[in-house]
């Protein structure tokens, strides 16, 4: 018999530039929709292919940029599965 529960997996982000900590005296937060550093996109490309996500049914994400960015990187441009873009 096939199991019919669903798994849900919460994904923050990767690094930010307004969160990286070479800031210094700088405000990183006046930047409204900061896009993810570079080192943001390598832990968000780290998410690629892992076999947990493989079937994955639905795809919530954030419409700000580094959210946007981290699920491509994780799941490609064209993910195989439903994808909601929403403010939550």
């Amino acid at each position: 018999q096939e199991s019919h529960r669903k798994r849900v997996f919460f994904i923050r982000h990767g690094q930010g530039t307004h969160n990286r900590p070479s800031w210094g005296a700088q405000n990183p937060y006046k930047t409204l929709d900061p896009l993810l550093t570079v080192q943001g996109q390598a832990q968000a490309a780290s998410l690629a292919g892992r076999p947990e996500f493989v079937g994955c049914d639905l795809l919530v994400v954030s419409p700000l940029s580094r959210a946007v960015q981290t699920a491509i990187f994780a799941f490609g441009e064209q993910p195989r599965c439903r994808i909601v873009l929403t403010a939550l």
